[in-house]
């Protein structure tokens, strides 16, 4: 983004997404630039254990779809 310093960041997760968070937040990579972060219904024990497959789940799946419904059934 070519930024010169960070902009106020506010990070949100649900779910799993809340665990990504609490994850990322906690290392304070982002420095002051945090305000706070939300987590919204998160699973915490599920969704920690789902983030140690996420990254295969990743790379196996299709750069591109042919249409939304093949990406639909895909998911």
């Amino acid at each position: 983004m070519s930024w010169t310093t960070l902009p106020d960041i506010v990070l949100v997760g649900h779910s799993l997404g809340g665990a990504v968070v609490v994850d990322f937040a906690s290392r304070a990579l982002l420095g002051a630039a945090v305000l706070g972060y939300a987590v919204l219904d998160v699973v915490e024990g599920s969704a920690m254990e789902a983030l140690g497959h996420m990254e295969a789940y990743l790379s196996n799946r299709p750069s591109t779809f042919p249409s939304l419904a093949s990406a639909i059934e895909w998911q």
